[in-house]
């Protein structure tokens, strides 16, 4: 009985840690250090820092996007992370795009929410918010928010 247990306990942790794992590898709360060379590996190159904010280019492949990276404030951890993609919202590009996160992530919880287009909600209020900018790119954010709480819900019974 205790070795069911402990093995379910490890197949629980084991999936909970997979779920949190995004686009590049790069998972909440990863420890800073690891996280930047991770980015590093990837082929991403500093291109700017100030105070908990990191902003990644790469200088060689126009396919990787803008990585801009924030860290908690005792700069030990990763906390949040968006990628820019320079690519139109028609673009077969977001299709290979949105099938890798659902390849990550699974599908979707909300899809075509208002400004939104597509919301992955995670435990300890995170979430990851797909939609493209007024600038014409196409951001993938790794951030804060809930599904009770997220702002976007409150319009649709309005």
């Amino acid at each position: 009985m205790k070795r069911t247990m402990l093995l379910i306990a490890i197949l629980f942790t084991a999936v909970f840690s997979y779920a949190q794992k995004g686009l590049f590898d790069l998972e909440f709360d990863a420890i800073a250090n690891e996280a930047l060379l991770l980015i590093e590996s990837k082929g991403f190159v500093e291109t700017s820092r100030e105070g908990t904010y990191i902003k990644y280019e790469s200088s060689e492949s126009a396919n990787l996007p803008i990585l801009n990276i924030n860290l908690t404030v005792d700069k030990a951890a990763l906390d949040s992370w968006s990628f820019v993609y320079d690519i139109a919202p028609e673009s077969p590009e977001i299709s290979n795009l949105l099938q890798e996160l659902v390849d990550l992530h699974g599908e979707p919880d909300i899809v075509d929410d208002f400004d939104c287009d597509y919301i992955w909600y995670y435990p300890n209020d995170r979430a990851i918010y797909v939609y493209p900018a007024t600038t014409g790119q196409y951001i993938v954010s790794y951030t804060y928010g809930n599904f009770d709480e997220d702002e976007f819900y409150y319009y649709e019974y309005w």
